[in-house]
């Protein structure tokens, strides 16, 4: 059998990362059920309420999905009337997503303060001292830089 060097120690930086995805997917799961939405549709109508600008692709590079899965969340969407697709102003060609008023109403909704367990979990964990939200961010940011190979390459 291959000895993996500092398995360990990868394990006990790594696994971490994976359960705090988990428990704010978990979070966001249930506020979706509770809406009647699915996970995904919530996490698009988002970042479409929050980055309103844009299509399909802009949105699929926003959220790293590609964009025939992001298609078929963003069909769904329109087709329950969450979504709407319109001509751009700006150049005609091009199809803009909005939210449509049951859209917006679904995500306040979701994300109310005082029904959003996401927020209300997220909240509280916002509450750890300053200086250690900074020191998390920094240490999350140079090693993600260095598993992409980028750290220092500025």
């Amino acid at each position: 059998m291959n000895h993996i060097p500092n398995l360990e120690k990868i394990k006990a930086v790594s696994l971490p990362f994976r359960d705090i995805q988990k428990e704010l997917m978990n979070l966001v799961r249930q506020d979706a059920e509770r809406v009647g939405v699915t996970t995904q549709q919530l996490i698009v109508l988002l970042e479409i309420a929050t980055n309103p600008t844009g299509g399909l692709e802009q949105l699929s590079d926003r959220m790293q999905l590609s964009p025939s899965t992001l298609s078929g969340i963003v069909d769904r969407l329109v087709k329950s009337g969450l979504l709407v697709r319109e001509r751009s102003e700006r150049d005609r060609r091009n199809l803009e997503l909005h939210l449509s008023a049951e859209g917006l109403s679904k995500y306040r909704e979701a994300f109310h303060p005082e029904r959003s367990l996401f927020l209300q979990r997220m909240s509280y964990a916002l509450e750890l001292p300053e200086e250690d939200l900074n020191l998390m961010l920094g240490v999350q940011q140079r090693m993600l830089a260095r598993l992409r190979g980028t750290e220092g390459s500025d």
